[in-house]
């Protein structure tokens, strides 16, 4: 049975990180305790994280909400972009009914046997810096407009004088 459920060991929420086993790994164990008829799941708090893994904490670890912020926390110490936003506390934990669990009372509403999911709150868009320059398109070259407009003038052979008509000096 692996269905990315993992298991938190152990009991103290002392400094030390916590380890992290997959459920695999305790099969025999919880076999051998329902042979004996102990209900595990009724002492254990199943708990889906916002990436969608699934844990099982024991629920006296869990059961203030100190306890149950310190394995969330360890449970994304290493997850790049949603890491920092866990450990500023931006998360609801959502539990069975569909209700938000605030911190402020999660020792008075929680119970063992339920499973609690966690929603992560809307991420603040990075803001908009100025745009890249866009590339311009290069110039077309353009044909040289010239000062005045040269028209040839019309010559005459008289005398050696060049004569004029009115349009040359038109534009």
């Amino acid at each position: 049975m692996n269905d990315g459920e993992s298991h938190l060991v152990g009991d103290d929420l002392g400094s030390k990180p916590l380890p992290i086993t997959n459920a695999a790994d305790n099969d025999a164990n919880r076999s051998n305790d329902l042979a004996l008829g102990n209900n595990l799941d009724k002492e254990m708090l199943k708990f889906k994280d916002a990436v969608g893994r699934k844990f099982t904490f024991p629920f006296n670890m869990v059961n203030t909400w100190q306890g149950m912020e310190e394995v969330i926390k360890q449970a994304f110490l290493q997850v790049d972009v949603l890491g920092p936003h866990v450990q500023n506390g931006h998360y609801d934990i959502i539990g069975p009914n569909g209700d938000i669990i605030l911190p402020s009372i999660w020792e008075r509403v929680v119970e063992p046997g339920w499973t609690v999911t966690m929603a992560m709150w809307p991420m603040p868009k990075p803001p908009l810096g100025p745009l890249p320059p866009r590339s311009k398109p290069a110039p077309r070259p353009r044909a040289p407009v010239p000062d005045q407009v040269n028209v040839p003038a019309r010559s005459t052979q008289k005398h050696g004088l060049v004569a004029c008509d009115e349009k040359c000096h038109e534009l």
